[in-house]
């Protein structure tokens, strides 16, 4: 009976603090956030690649979103892989670069990117 008394006040107990737990009037304190102000550096701008129609076009198109160095920066990428960014650029993410240019402006990187990975420009 002792037992039985304690099993039930023990229920009571537990129903009475999940009831409570889950009430909108119990104050609930989340710890305050702190916003501050950032500085940052962003890549230099303004710099564009140097050459014919396909610099052109680079410059308005790819350069619109990255940086020269960014793209400069890549690791060596093969002529296929270049091909393969280029029509990602324009399929996932909207470059309205079209279609029958996209093999041009991956010759024009690969190239480029050769290049700076041979320490030229």
């Amino acid at each position: 009976m002792v037992l039985r008394a304690l099993l039930i006040g023990l229920a009571v107990t537990l129903a009475y603090a999940l009831a409570r737990a889950q009430s909108p009037a119990v104050g609930i304190k989340h710890p305050a956030i702190q916003l501050t102000s950032q500085k940052i550096t962003l890549p230099f701008g303004g710099q564009v690649f140097a050459g014919g129609e396909a610099a052109k076009i680079i410059n308005s198109h790819c350069l619109s979103c990255h940086s020269k160095d960014m793209i400069d920066a890549q690791p060596p990428l093969s002529l296929e892989t270049w091909k393969k960014e280029v029509d990602k650029m324009r399929t996932a993410f909207g470059c309205p670069l079209p279609a029958d240019q996209s093999d041009g402006i991956a010759r024009f990187l690969f190239h480029a990117n050769r290049a700076s990975a041979a320490g030229g420009d």
